[in-house]
C-alpha cells in the first residue's frame, strides 16, 4: 500500500533552484511525484506556483520526503493547525517533535498563521495559546512585552535542554511553514556561494546518507575521521 500527500510551492522556485532540489529530494529518498499544477512566473517579479502529489511505499519514507520538502519551503495542501503535544518532563520533548531551521517560520494555530519568535536552528517550537501573567516565558524580552508580543497566542523556539514539563511542543510538519531565502537570479550576492547543492545549514537526509556511506568506507580502510561538531551538540544538551 502506497502513501501520498499533496504539497504546494510558491515563489521564485525556478530561478532559485528550489523546484529542482525538491524534485531531487523526492527521488533520492525513494519516492515519486506527480505535478498537478504548475504556473510559471513570466517576469522577474512574478512568482511561480507548483502543486504536486508525493508518493512513497511506506509512511516512514513519505515522512522523510515531506521533511525535506518542508525545509525547502513546501507546505501541505489545506494545512491543518499545528500539532501540539505537551512535553512529558523537563528537558524531554515528545516523539516526532519539530526541529526548527534558522529561516523565518510561521505556525497555523486556531486558523491563523503566527510568526515564530526568536527563530534559531535545531530548537523545539513551543506554542502558548494564551499569555500567562505569571511569567510563562521568563526569557521573553521587555521589548517584546512593550510591543504587545505577549497579547494572544505566541510561538517561539526553545533549546531542547530548556524545555519544561507541560510546554506545548510542535510535532511533525503539519501547520508549519518555512520561508527559506530565495537565491538571486544571477547567483551573486551574499549567499551566492550557496547556489549549488544543499545548504550546509539545512542538511538533507540524502546528503547525510552519502556521508554515512563514505564514513563506513573510510573505517573499513582503517582510516581516521575528524568530526567538527556544530551547535546542535550544545542545543541538544550533549555538550
Amino acid at each position: 500500500m502506497t502513501h501520498s500527500r499533496t504539497v504546494e510551492l510558491e515563489g521564485h522556485i525556478i530561478d532559485s533552484g528550489t523546484l529542482q532540489r525538491c524534485f531531487g529530494a523526492v527521488m533520492d529518498l525513494g519516492g515519486s511525484f506527480d505535478v498537478e499544477q504548475f504556473d510559471v512566473g513570466k517576469h522577474e517579479t512574478e512568482v511561480s506556483y507548483c502543486r504536486l502529489t508525493v508518493t512513497a511505499d511506506d509512511a516512514e519514507t513519505l515522512r522523510a520526503i515531506l521533511h525535506e520538502l518542508h525545509q525547502n519551503g513546501a507546505v501541505l495542501e489545506d494545512p491543518s493547525d499545528v500539532e501540539l503535544v505537551a512535553a512529558p518532563a523537563d528537558r524531554v520533548v515528545p516523539p516526532n517533535f519539530y526541529s526548527t531551521t534558522n529561516h523565518p517560520t510561521e505556525v497555523l494555530y486556531d486558523g491563523e498563521w503566527i510568526e515564530v519568535e526568536r527563530i534559531e536552528m535545531d530548537c523545539a517550537l513551543v506554542v502558548e495559546p494564551e499569555p500567562d501573567a505569571g511569567g510563562r516565558d521568563a526569557d521573553a524580552s521587555e521589548e517584546d512585552r512593550e510591543d504587545g508580543a505577549a497579547d494572544g497566542p505566541r510561538a517561539y523556539t526553545k533549546v531542547l535542554n530548556a524545555v519544561e514539563e507541560g510546554d506545548l511542543v510542535a510535532t511533525d510538519q503539519s501547520g508549519i511553514r518555512v520561508r527559506p531565502p530565495e537565491r538571486p537570479r544571477s547567483g551573486g550576492g551574499a549567499f551566492g556561494f550557496m547556489q549549488g547543492g544543499v545548504s550546509a545549514e539545512r542538511p538533507s537526509e540524502s546528503t547525510i546518507r552519502e556521508v554515512a556511506e563514505e564514513l563506513r568506507e573510510v573505517s573499513e580502510r582503517g582510516g581516521n575521521v575528524m568530526v567538527v561538531a556544530g551547535p546542535a551538540v550544545i542545543h541538544s544538551g550533549a555538550g
